[in-house]
């Protein structure tokens, strides 16, 4: 019967903590975020983002340094596994207002699209 309870307690665990062995998106990621304006001005910067994926939410912060933002809280973040889709918004403020990251995961590199609700788009790519 204790025997039984540990198997049970041990299941318990497991299945609240989930299996992050298999969660490839929690961790720190860093690469680069490019930005172009309506003046074809491009902006680059090293991106850095540490994130924790809890069942498809996906909380934590972005930096992107040459831009001035430092460790800026994500309203939204998401990973689909079925897609391997993964996005996140933050408020950087200034005239970017939200910085939108939309890409997919391909092994260890998550890239995509980037915009800023200022009116800037490009590319961003980061790697575990």
């Amino acid at each position: 019967m204790k025997r039984i309870a540990i198997i049970l307690a041990a299941l318990i665990v497991v299945l609240m903590t989930g299996c992050k062995g298999n969660d490839p998106i929690s961790g720190t990621w860093n690469g680069t975020l490019i930005l172009v304006d309506v003046h074809l001005h491009a902006d680059t910067s090293s991106l850095a983002f540490t994130v924790t994926d809890t069942y498809g939410v996906v909380t934590g912060t972005v930096t992107a340094a040459n831009l001035g933002w430092q460790s800026v809280p994500l309203t939204v973040g998401t990973y689909v596994a079925s897609e391997k889709s993964f996005g996140l918004t933050a408020n950087v403020g200034g005239t970017d207002g939200n910085l939108v990251l939309a890409g997919t995961l391909s092994g260890t590199t998550l890239s995509g699209a980037a915009t800023t609700t200022g009116g800037r788009a490009g590319t961003w790519n980061a790697s575990k």
